[in-house]
């Protein structure tokens, strides 16, 4: 029978917490800022080391428990039902399928450094433009969430948008366009695809806002 010292013990026993610790994603989250940032790290560290078990534990709770239910319940009944439509036809919600493409963006094109937003009103200069439109339709209100991935040196932005908090997770509900009836304009979806500080300096540096 081999007997550890206790220096040798005590080592192992940190090294073991600290592995579990890493590896074991949070089973619950808080509908918080602070919530949603720890969310958004434990998914791209999930991808930055190709732990693609982590990845698909953390994925598989990202859909919306009864989507059409809760669609109307929080945008009404007119915008409801075209959301959910836009909702069920994003190709973005089979995170599996899109891990390679995810994978290559954070590690082989270096944008791995993570900036989170939370946005629960209409006027936050920080959303974006279908977020704020989306925040001015809701019946029953609820905070949007978003992530950007960045290199380091803040260049090469791609952001994943946006996340709800429901039922003790953030789900993804894609970026909700259809708030208005109809074909969006090229122009309005790329204003709406900035946030909203950005879009207005932008329309005025090309002449299109005074």
């Amino acid at each position: 029978m081999t007997i550890l010292r206790p220096a040798i013990l005590v080592f192992l026993l940190l090294f073991t917490a600290s592995c579990s610790k890493k590896s074991m994603p949070a089973s619950t989250y808080k509908d918080t800022a602070a919530s949603f940032d720890q969310f958004a790290q434990e998914l791209i560290t999930a991808v930055k080391d190709d732990n693609k078990s982590e990845f698909a534990a953390i994925v598989s709770k990202l859909d919306l428990t009864d989507p059409k239910g809760w669609f109307d319940k929080t945008f009404g009944p007119e915008a409801g039902p075209r959301l959910f439509a836009e909702y069920e036809a994003n190709p973005m919600k089979d995170w599996k399928r899109g891990y390679p493409e995810l994978r290559k963006l954070v590690v082989d094109q270096g944008r791995d450094t993570i900036t989170t937003s939370r946005h629960d009103s209409a006027s936050d200069e920080m959303a974006t433009g279908h977020q704020s439109n989306a925040l001015r339709a809701m019946k029953q209100p609820v905070a949007l969430y978003r992530i950007q991935l960045t290199r380091p040196d803040g260049e090469k932005s791609f952001t994943l948008w946006s996340f709800v908090h429901q039922d003790n997770q953030f789900r993804f509900i894609g970026k909700t366009k259809q708030v208005t009836a109809g074909e969006v304009d090229k122009t309005v979806d790329m204003l709406g695809e900035l946030p909203m500080k950005r879009a207005r300096e932008l329309m005025k540096e090309t002449g299109g806002a005074k």
